[in-house]
């Protein structure tokens, strides 16, 4: 069966908005498959920049000491 990826946006999986997708296959494995993939549009990317806007607000916010314990984790 063929896995389908999902965006991450906004700290969840979330499917595109277009409802369509797209097969990835591996170059080096001439007819493989890697899974489909969605086809993202213009209201998807509005939606992740602004989940990524937010988090940029929420990181600017936090201390710096918790900020290096995450990124050591």
């Amino acid at each position: 069966m063929t896995e389908t990826f999902t965006n991450f946006v906004g700290g969840r999986w979330v499917p595109s908005r277009t409802g369509e997708t797209f097969e990835n296959e591996n170059p080096a494995v001439k007819g493989s498959n890697l899974g489909l993939f969605q086809s993202s549009g213009p209201d998807d990317i509005d939606e992740a920049s602004a989940g990524a806007d937010a988090a940029g607000r929420a990181v600017r916010r936090t201390p710096l000491a918790p900020q290096s314990r995450a990124l050591r984790r």
